[in-house]
């Protein structure tokens, strides 16, 4: 519940992680070995994550009790309490909590969709996962450094091993899915699945919850009209990461293997952010190291 709260108040297109918990605790979804879990428990961990979400509103309206540049997004009825607003009425009570809450998300979902400006660096979403394009933020000669061929910046870029071996692994197990369906129309093939059906329920369960989790975080992007970036792809990314172990997990079968290919992810991946820590970290660099590191064109 907690985690779900969390993920709805840093963004609203979390939405995918309740609802798929929801969906899990409610019906025993995608885990039928386990089974549903009980209706108070499930009330129990919805009102934990409402807790947190409004906890969090509850602690902005206490740190704010002053007007400022963003009081203009708000109606009449909230600036009256605000101390130095123009609409400041002297000795007016503090608005409804849940009505000052309700306004302020309408209102972030009303100013989010008037965007329409373009932006040099935005990305489309159906690029996020080969890590087509990042974000460059800053650019600067190192004052300590005299050497103009020095240059330090900070350019926001997922690691792309970490991407590229998650996007691998999503179309394996895309792959496997069609190899089970084409092998469910061969009678030997239905004999080899019914010999095998509860190591491939399980595979098939917990692989399509995380993949729904991946395909519903992509989902708000793809009619969209305002500049969108990288680092939205984040919370599905994370459901990638889960649904590439699980699937690599699940279709290597030897316990040597899979420590291999587990330690020689992990090592490619930590390798690439040190290669690349320069731009995390803006750590002055030559400019040949910086066109080195631009594996793609489009990360300029």
């Amino acid at each position: 519940g907690l985690a779900c709260g969390a993920a709805i108040s840093v963004k609203f297109t979390a939405l995918a992680t309740p609802g798929l918990t929801g969906l899990t605790c409610m019906f025993g979804l995608y885990f039928p070995m386990r089974g549903r879990i009980p209706f108070l428990q499930c009330m129990a961990i919805m009102f934990l994550g409402l807790a947190l979400f409004f906890v969090t509103f509850k602690i902005h309206f206490m740190l704010t009790p002053r007007t400022g540049d963003g009081a203009g997004f708000m109606p009449a009825w909230f600036r009256k309490s605000l101390i130095g607003d123009k609409m400041e009425v002297p000795g007016s009570s503090k608005p409804w909590f849940a009505q000052s809450v309700i306004y302020l998300i309408a209102e972030m979902i009303r100013a989010n969709a008037r965007i329409s400006a373009k932006h040099n660096w935005q990305s489309s979403w159906y690029t996020w996962p080969i890590d087509k394009r990042g974000i460059l933020y800053f650019v600067e000669r190192d004052k300590l450094i005299k050497d103009p061929n020095y240059n330090a910046r900070i350019y926001l870029l997922g690691n792309p091993l970490m991407y590229w071996i998650v996007a691998f692994l999503i179309g394996v197990f895309i792959l496997s899915q069609l190899m089970l369906g084409v092998t469910a129309l061969i009678p030997r093939g239905r004999l080899r699945i019914r010999a095998n059906k509860d190591r491939i329920r399980v595979f098939c369960c917990v692989g399509w919850f995380c993949m729904f989790g991946w395909l519903l975080n992509l989902l708000p992007y793809l009619d969209i009209k305002r500049a969108t970036f990288i680092y939205h792809y984040l919370p599905g990314l994370w459901y990638g990461i889960i649904l590439a172990t699980w699937t690599s997990h699940s279709l290597v079968r030897v316990w040597k293997a899979r420590l291999v290919i587990s330690v020689i992810c992990c090592v490619a991946v930590f390798a690439a952010y040190i290669y690349f820590a320069p731009w995390v970290y803006s750590i002055p660099v030559l400019n040949t190291v910086n066109d080195k590191m631009r594996w793609l064109k489009t990360w300029n």
